[in-house]
């Protein structure tokens, strides 16, 4: 995992975005963000949390989930699932 390790909810307010919201984003574009667990809590890299930013961004920039899904496919691709 890249440099960092960050809980979703304290960055919400850096974002500007609800706590819900981010929620929703870690399920929609799980794809792409780096996760790790520390006992019952899920962190986040720094280029997880910089990739929340950009769908911040094109969330203001009007853009639809298909398009932020599109965009962020282009630039990061997928991440691959590691079997157990």
């Amino acid at each position: 995992m890249e440099g960092g390790a960050y809980l979703a909810g304290d960055r919400a307010g850096a974002l500007g975005v609800r706590r819900r919201t981010i929620n929703e984003w870690l399920v929609r574009y799980a794809d792409y963000l780096e996760v790790d667990t520390r006992g019952k809590r899920k962190v986040y890299s720094a280029k997880s949390l910089r990739i929340l930013k950009e769908i911040s961004e094109m969330r203001n920039e009007g853009k639809s989930s298909f398009e932020i899904e599109q965009l962020l496919a282009s630039r990061y691709g997928i991440r691959p699932e590691v079997a157990p």
